[in-house]
């Protein structure tokens, strides 16, 4: 089997991943979140994306991760569970890395002014922690 198909694997859910709880809110520590975000945006490589995106859903799950978060409203931003998860899923079913960007882009221009103003004011604190 070639590299591709490889990457591909990643397109069908694994037991657990893709669970949703229909009313399911997500609160994720905002600098981490926006932290992961930048990584996604500068990732080349498709497969690499797929993979980062795949253990991100699986994150979303984890109630002891880093990325969730019960604290500060300030420092935290929420997400509806299966809004979040098709979203991801959208980013990974791309057929090409430009089109995975795009939808990065696209996805997070809703925010993006409210992104750029946390960054700003944090950027010296934000760290990655994948």
């Amino acid at each position: 089997m070639d590299q591709k198909s490889f990457g591909n694997m990643l397109l069908f859910g694994e037991e657990g991943v893709d669970s949703v709880d229909s009313d399911e809110i997500l609160h994720f520590r905002k600098p981490l979140f926006v932290e992961i975000l930048s990584h996604c945006r500068s990732i080349e490589s498709l497969v690499e994306l797929r993979n980062f995106v795949f253990n991100l859903k699986r994150r979303t799950n984890d109630v002891s991760d880093a990325l969730r978060s019960d604290g500060n409203p300030d420092e935290v931003v929420t997400f509806d569970k299966a809004y979040l998860l098709s979203e991801l899923d959208q980013i990974s079913e791309s057929l090409t890395i430009e089109r995975a960007h795009y939808y990065l882009t696209l996805r997070t221009e809703r925010n993006r002014f409210e992104f750029d103003k946390f960054l700003i004011r944090n950027l010296d604190r934000c760290q990655i922690d994948l």
